[in-house]
């Protein structure tokens, strides 16, 4: 059943279009770019992943989480481990290309074998054919894609008039790794550390070292989001949070 809000856009397509079918996909389309719970939960399938049988998602929990992965906003969100943290910043990548196909983004984590395997799911989030049908300029059929390898992924750019977008839609980088790509526009951290990281002074300090030198990769005005779970009362996170460098930190 739809809302008040999506009858009403749906009557605004229907106007403008003339055709009930046409109508329906402007508003599964508009409701792809702005609700991200919608696009997680509805069109991805996590709405209906299950552990035990029993259902994976929280509606009211992961629609707090979608609601604030999406803000237009620097943030460090220290979550426990088991809620699904890592699989909606990949809904939310795969949101901000379709939003923005000119985007740069750069997502890191732990290793790199792990965060190769995080752009495995956002490729296999762009095969799914109802995106293919609602955004045929954005993501096109996968042997039409312009990049398509283990740690980079480019669908198709929009061409700008005068402009040249360098570097991939997706880059992905292990901690430790040297980041060799072009400037991102955003810059996504996922779950640097674990309980193996902290063990040791050396270990911490090498990581901290290591976020401190990917921090300049990205442009002025770029958004730049770290999510995890805190492992030792002097952690990363601790420090990032001691030191201000993100002016807005969440925890539940």
């Amino acid at each position: 059943m739809k809302s008040k809000i999506d009858q009403a856009k749906f009557e605004e397509y229907l106007e403008e279009f003339g055709n009930e079918e046409e109508a329906l996909d402007q508003l599964l389309r508009w409701k792809c770019l702005t609700d991200l719970y919608y696009l997680g939960a509805d069109v991805l399938g996590l709405g209906r992943a299950k552990r035990m049988g029993d259902p994976l998602l929280d509606p009211k929990y992961h629609s707090w989480l979608a609601t604030l992965l999406r803000k237009d906003e620097d943030a460090l969100i220290k979550l426990s481990r088991g809620q699904l943290k890592t699989s909606w910043l990949l809904v939310l990548i795969v949101q901000d290309i379709l939003r923005d196909p000119n985007e740069r983004i750069h997502l890191y984590s732990i290793t790199q074998d792990f965060v190769e395997g995080h752009l495995l799911l956002i490729k296999q989030h762009f095969e799914t054919p109802l995106l293919n049908h609602l955004f045929p300029e954005t993501v096109p059929p996968r042997p039409d894609w312009e990049k398509d390898i283990k740690n980079k992924l480019t669908l198709s750019r929009h061409k700008i008039q005068g402009q040249i977008v360098m570097g991939s839609q997706v880059e992905v980088y292990g901690v430790g790794n040297t980041i060799t790509g072009r400037r991102a526009t955003k810059q996504y951290f996922d779950d640097l550390i674990d309980k193996d990281t902290v063990r040791t002074p050396g270990r911490m300090e090498s990581t901290r070292q290591w976020f401190s030198g990917a921090m300049p990769v990205l442009e002025p005005g770029g958004i730049r989001k770290m999510i995890g779970t805190p492992y030792h009362y002097q952690d990363l996170y601790y420090t990032i949070e001691k030191d201000e460098i993100f002016d807005n930190v969440y925890s539940r």
